[in-house]
């Protein structure tokens, strides 16, 4: 059985081929990264919400990262807001501090 992992990201820029469209993504812990948008169809824009999905023990040397869902206007909003408050207070348990204002913008 094949482990896979989740995250919230918010869209920072959609690069769009013929091939296939990827998308550079900020998440939530204050990464970023680029990612497959593997859903057909899906149309991205810049500040909407996914989820990626991958596999961190791959057979090759990297595992791809893909957008797996566009969340929603509210819905998308809200796991957002959600998941920065839960790094907020992981980095303030660890640091003792607030920490310093996120990369981005986005609060």
């Amino acid at each position: 059985m094949v482990q896979m992992y989740y995250h919230i990201g918010k869209i920072s820029k959609v690069f769009q081929s013929k091939r296939m469209d990827l998308a550079l993504v900020d998440t939530w812990d204050e990464g970023k990264v680029i990612a497959i948008v593997e859903t057909p169809g899906i149309k991205l824009k810049k500040d909407d919400v996914v989820i990626l999905g991958y596999c961190p023990i791959t057979s090759t040397p990297a595992s791809e990262i893909s957008v797996i869902k566009k969340l929603e206007d509210d819905e998308g909003k809200d796991a957002w807001e959600e998941m920065k408050a839960h790094y907020k207070k992981l980095i303030e348990r660890t640091m003792g501090h607030t920490p310093p204002p996120p990369s981005g913008g986005y609060r």
